[in-house]
């Protein structure tokens, strides 16, 4: 397998015998062992990114390998205009475009072989793309099934009045596909409760498509007009790429809501988005720059009546090693004052291999509201089928119910958060 570390010369692609590619155009790219930014043509096929010094070469100066769990977002806090970047298993890459709407272009385009490459990681690609037509992923049976096959698997949202017709609100909400532009993606993630009792959905994608769907919908199920404008004012100042919506749905704890921005940002903006009254989000300024964190790659924010409204942003923890990652974590745990993870889910943790650990991290959420914190988790990626079971018998919980839910809709586990709670709504 090639990937690209330095020139290979050993390789003859010409850039004329990529057919039919998905992208293609120029971009300055920054060196891996020399720092130097050199213009490079650049030509997306697949999940693979070809460059080259120009578009007549008849070899190629490096290669993209897009493969799970890869990452593509806005770089943040960058000295250069319309930088983003590229984080692969392999290597994180730096580029930037000659202007901000090829820059999303490239963002868009990327997320999309993302998308169909960690897809067909899991077995649910076909191998066939339409090319020309807008659809969700090129998959035999779309997201958007998935989500609905999903929902129809959970008994109380098939027949209980209240989280069902709230559920069905909401997806009538979510634009059709053809309204977004050809290339562009729309994510979409439900999460359960070990107990599969809850379950939370999630819809993201571009900004400048979804942000008045996503208004319209909290204005007519009631939200305070201070948190709507609250959302348009988070958005102007930071200026996401994309935009999401989520709801929460639980048989016996209500339905909440609210939306988030899945964007690389600096930690300094998602924290003035959250609410400055209380002691919680200093303590966690406190924290973060203490640990030297400088920025956070997801901000959500709740915008139900029955909780206080709460703000949670993500991190990715520092380290060099999944030890050192851990250890921060159990840091953060007792700084904030929460309980830590039990001691035999952490020793599950410990001797876990989990991939990609240091290049691609554990995460840490963070949930404040005025009254303090809410809530804290531990965001571990795409953890092994086998770690999983030994996390739900420590929690005593049916690993089985999880598993036959996956199968149903047919989508892989893309992480465990191992939650503490201050209060419940968090």
């Amino acid at each position: 397998m090639v990937k690209a570390k330095g020139r290979l010369d050993d390789i003859d692609i010409p850039v004329s015998s990529i057919k039919d590619p998905d992208k293609m155009g120029i971009l300055t790219k920054k060196g891996g062992k020399v720092q130097s930014w050199k213009s490079r043509y650049f030509v997306l096929k697949g999940n693979f990114i070809y460059y080259y010094k120009t578009s007549k070469d008849l070899t190629i100066q490096g290669r993209i390998e897009l493969e799970p769990p890869s990452h593509v977002y806005e770089t943040a806090n960058s000295k250069n205009n319309n930088e983003f970047t590229i984080n692969t298993p392999s290597r994180v890459y730096s580029l930037f475009a000659s202007t901000r709407p090829e820059m999303q272009s490239w963002i868009d385009c990327i997320s999309v072989a993302i998308m169909k490459s960690t897809a067909a990681a899991n077995g649910t690609l076909s191998t066939k793309s339409a090319r020309g037509k807008a659809s969700d992923t090129f998959s035999i049976e779309t997201p958007r099934k998935k989500m609905e096959k999903a929902r129809e698997q959970i008994d109380f949202l098939c027949r209980g009045p209240d989280a069902c017709e709230f559920w069905k609100y909401w997806w009538r909400h979510v634009p059709n596909r053809s309204e977004f532009p050809v290339g562009s993606s729309v994510d979409f993630y439900v999460t359960s409760s070990a107990d599969m009792q809850r379950f939370t959905w999630r819809i993201s994608s571009l900004q400048r498509v979804y942000a008045q769907y996503i208004v319209d919908f909290f204005f007519k199920v009631g939200t305070l007009k201070d948190e709507i404008d609250h959302l348009n004012e988070v958005g102007s100042s930071i200026n996401p790429l994309k935009i999401g919506s989520w709801i929460d749905t639980s048989e016996f704890r209500g339905i909440d809501g609210g939306w988030y921005f899945p964007t690389e940002m600096p930690l300094s903006l998602a924290i003035r988005a959250a609410d400055q009254g209380g002691i919680a989000i200093k303590q966690f300024k406190a924290w973060a720059e203490q640990n030297r964190i400088e920025n956070a790659f997801m901000m959500t924010r709740g915008m139900g009546e029955a909780t206080p409204s709460h703000t949670e942003i993500r991190i990715r923890l520092p380290g060099n090693s999944l030890e050192e990652q851990i250890n921060l974590a159990i840091d953060a745990f007792g700084t904030f004052n929460f309980n830590s993870v039990p001691h035999n889910v952490m020793a599950v943790l410990r001797k876990a291999k989990i991939e990609n650990s240091a290049e691609i991290g554990m995460s840490l959420a963070v949930t404040t509201s005025p009254e303090g914190f809410a809530k804290i988790g531990l965001l571990v990626p795409y953890p092994k089928t086998e770690d999983l079971q030994e996390i739900f018998q420590c929690v005593g919980e049916n690993f089985e119910n999880l598993q036959n839910f996956e199968n149903k809709i047919e989508v892989g586990v893309q992480f465990v958060e191992l939650v503490q709670k201050q209060w419940e709504g968090g």
